[in-house]
């Protein structure tokens, strides 16, 4: 759990520095590698299970901090790296800012820490990426990859507590998937919770407006959903082509003269 958090928490300066898309260089992840040892320090937290709970008051801001101590401090300095890592520093806090500065215009994205106790006690959890009504060329790439990372890391950390402490099934709706293909890294959230979810014990049902989307073979994320969707639900079709595409894809041809009849086709 502690090597995920690490890894969670340096996917997360990676989208802020480079966005959904980009990598962190070598230089860029030795020093936030160096900032996030230095908060486990401070609260105590090593890789004795028992002290892991003494990060539940640590926050991604305090991580952000660590780094701003090193630029400001300038002790990264070294000739003999060309001050690399002291640039790597300075370039992380610059490209930070928006997201912790005080007047920073994305300051609201960490600003209300979730809480693990309430998530694990929750009998119904909603996830929102805030994006209803919108284009997706009008919503902030950066700020939706943050919200998808996190609710891919809290996804996997509910579906580990109902199998390994609840000791039960744990069920997910995933609404509009057609909205998750139009954002880059959305889908990819619904294809590991299908694909790795159902060894966790996940039951995972998707709704969509838009079956033709989970189709569609131009994004390599619908053909991974369709090989591991394992029951049908119902629903109406009124596209001919698509119903055609559906009997085809799902080898359910034996069907496809009673769904082209007219009366149900139009109904």
């Amino acid at each position: 759990l502690k090597e995920q958090a690490i890894n969670f928490t340096m996917a997360m300066f990676r989208v802020m520095v480079h966005g959904a898309a980009g990598q962190l260089t070598r230089w860029e992840e030795s020093v936030i590698s160096m900032a996030i040892a230095r908060v486990y320090d401070e609260h105590r937290v090593t890789d004795d299970r028992s002290t892991w709970c003494n990060s539940k008051n640590a926050r991604v801001s305090d991580v952000y901090d660590a780094i701003k101590y090193m630029a400001e401090s300038r002790e990264l300095l070294d000739e003999t790296t060309e001050n690399a890592k002291h640039r790597a520093a300075v370039e992380i806090v610059e490209a930070c800012i928006p997201f912790f500065d005080e007047d920073g215009a994305k300051k609201g994205t960490f600003k209300i820490p979730i809480s693990v106790d309430d998530i694990n006690q929750a009998k119904l959890i909603v996830f929102s990426f805030g994006a209803k009504g919108a284009a997706a060329s009008t919503v902030d790439s950066t700020v939706m990859a943050l919200k998808q990372l996190s609710v891919a890391n809290l996804s996997t950390q509910i579906s580990n507590y109902s199998k390994y402490v609840n000791h039960c099934f744990n069920v997910k709706i995933w609404e509009e998937y057609q909205r998750y293909g139009e954002i880059e890294g959305s889908s990819e959230i619904i294809a590991n919770s299908m694909t790795g979810g159902r060894k966790r014990g996940d039951i995972n049902f998707i709704i969509t407006n838009v079956l033709s989307n989970i189709l569609d073979d131009t994004n390599p994320i619908n053909r991974t959903l369709r090989l591991n969707i394992s029951s049908y639900c119902i629903g109406k079709i009124k596209d001919v082509v698509t119903i055609k595409d559906v009997c085809s894809k799902f080898k359910l041809r034996e069907f496809q003269d009673d769904l082209l009849a007219p009366e149900l086709v139009t109904r």
